[in-house]
């Protein structure tokens, strides 16, 4: 991997940090294939952490329209552009 690509993803970690909880996720759904395919039976949701045991999760899903999505990638570029200057 070139140099300008590790400083690419650093530059967008910074903006963006990807967390342990989706490292979390991703492995949790990588054990439960791995055990549905040995035959197991178990649901997804037994192999995520669920840190905050008394909170359940809300599936909303929050619908933006175009300008707020335009808005939000111009002010995304800029803040990338404005890291790799640095």
């Amino acid at each position: 991997m070139p140099a300008s690509e590790i400083i690419g993803w650093q530059v967008f970690f910074s903006i963006y940090p990807f967390t342990q909880d989706r490292e979390d996720m991703r492995m949790g759904q990588l054990s439960w294939i791995m055990n549905r395919v040995n035959g197991g039976k178990t649901e997804l949701a037994k192999f995520i952490p669920n840190y905050l045991k008394d909170i359940e999760p809300k599936k909303q899903v929050a619908v933006k329209s175009l300008e707020v999505q335009d808005k939000e990638l111009d002010e995304f570029k800029k803040r990338y552009m404005d890291a790799l200057k640095r």
